[in-house]
């Protein structure tokens, strides 16, 4: 799989309206750096997703990404993500919060990109009293295989 000569970096979270709200600095340091940045959420609204053009940053809308697991839903996540990655080719992708870091990281493996970088950014319900620990063992597993 080629990549281009263009630094190109995918930041995925799970809700796009936090992709201007959190990660605006980050963008707008990558953009100066000359990195051609993608950012891609769930429930990105065209309000969120104008803000994150405004910034030099090319946004990317995915279906709403919940907390509960739906096999449809998750299916056709893991093929947005899978779309997404082959058609910008970046060079790193970066992901925030279980979800999207589970699924980003997995696919980016498949599609061979060379750097990936997961941010756990926080323990969250997979890790409070209320999970099981089947649940928590899974989640577990899922942090180290991705």
């Amino acid at each position: 799989m080629k990549y281009s000569h263009v630094k190109r970096i995918l930041i995925v979270e799970s809700d796009g309206r936090r992709l201007f709200a959190f990660r605006r600095h980050l963008c707008l340091e990558l953009v100066s750096r000359g990195y051609e940045v993608i950012a891609a959420g769930g429930n990105l609204d065209p309000s969120s997703s104008k803000k994150v053009r405004s910034i030099g940053v090319i946004p990317f809308g995915l279906s709403p990404i919940k907390t509960r697991l739906n096999l449809i839903a998750e299916i056709r996540l893991i093929t947005e993500l899978l779309r997404l990655m082959l058609a910008y080719r970046p060079n790193v992708v970066m992901a925030f919060t279980t979800k999207p870091l589970v699924y980003a990281m997995l696919t980016a493996r498949f599609t061979r990109i060379p750097k990936r970088i997961a941010n756990v950014t926080g323990l969250g319900y997979a890790f409070s009293s209320a999970s099981s620990s089947l649940f928590v063992a899974t989640t577990r597993a899922l942090y180290r295989t991705a």
